[in-house]
């Protein structure tokens, strides 16, 4: 039988060599509900590289007249414009939306005509959905846990939801009957290994508190916001905005003595994050 030996390389190349595999491992990440609320606000966050296999991806209705030809090379109707209607396929009387493979999160659901047709939400290969609602039932804030005016509201004349709706393995998105027009369910997927919980409308006393938590943060963002999660300042603009500006550690805003543009700045940026909530 043929024996193999493995011997460290020696010196510095050694070091060097085990200092990058180390780096190349992915850390599994555990992530409740409240981790994930707080990730609408977290600024800093917000300033970190997400993790190698994270990425952010949409769903959304469009002319599926537009299409490349690879055969040809060449773009076909790509000016085609009839986007309010465009789905996967149809199932019996069912319209498939989406389909995404887990571990992942919806951060934001969007229509700008969404109506009383039911828009059903299968978490994890469930047959029952845990979220069905009539389309214009997640934008109107009737429904919980969609009623947080911060989270939940019309915007540019589209209506938006940022209540975010975890899976671990599978999500599939329906609609049945006069749903309306145009959508769009913007999502991140995790690397393998992430742990995130199956979101359930029944939320603990605590994942409530904190959606309340983040929808008071997002409805008076400025000085007193950052204020009130921790810092021992209480409307300083100067002695919170430097504060922000070194966690944010961004190089574009560098106006310091301008309040002003500073505030516009984090509000921004404060926006930001719970639009895109992807890392």
């Amino acid at each position: 039988m043929r024996r193999f030996s493995f011997t460290p390389f020696p010196g510095r190349f050694g070091s060097f060599f085990l200092i990058a595999l180390t780096a190349v491992v992915v850390r599994a990440e555990t992530l409740t509900y409240v981790d994930l609320v707080g990730r609408l606000t977290d600024l800093e966050h917000l300033a970190t590289l997400p993790e190698t296999g994270e990425k952010c991806v949409q769903w959304s209705s469009w002319d599926r007249r537009s299409k490349y030809d690879g055969a040809s090379g060449k773009y076909v109707d790509w000016d085609a414009n009839g986007d309010g209607g465009g789905i996967i396929r149809k199932e019996g009387d069912e319209l498939v939306f989406a389909e995404m493979t887990g571990p992942g999160v919806i951060w934001r659901i969007w229509s700008a005509l969404p109506k009383e047709g039911r828009v059903k939400i299968y978490l994890d290969g469930a047959t029952e959905p845990a979220v069905d609602l009539p389309f214009i039932g997640y934008f109107n804030r009737e429904n919980e846990p969609f009623t947080y005016p911060a989270l939940v509201h019309e915007a540019a004349r589209g209506q938006n939801c940022y209540v975010p709706i975890p899976f671990q393995k599978s999500c599939k998105i329906t609609a049945q009957g006069d749903w309306g027009a145009y959508y769009h369910f913007t999502y991140t997927t995790y690397p393998k290994g992430t742990a995130l919980p199956t979101f359930t409308r029944e939320l603990s006393q605590a994942e409530k508190d904190a959606l309340a938590r983040a929808d008071e943060i997002l409805s008076d963002c400025g000085p007193q916001a950052f204020s009130a999660r921790g810092d021992d300042v209480a409307r300083q603009p100067d002695a919170v905005l430097g504060r922000v500006a070194e966690q944010v550690t961004t190089t574009t805003a560098v106006d310091a003595d301008d309040g002003g543009l500073w505030l516009q700045h984090t509000r921004s940026l404060a926006r930001m994050e719970a639009v895109t909530a992807c890392g």
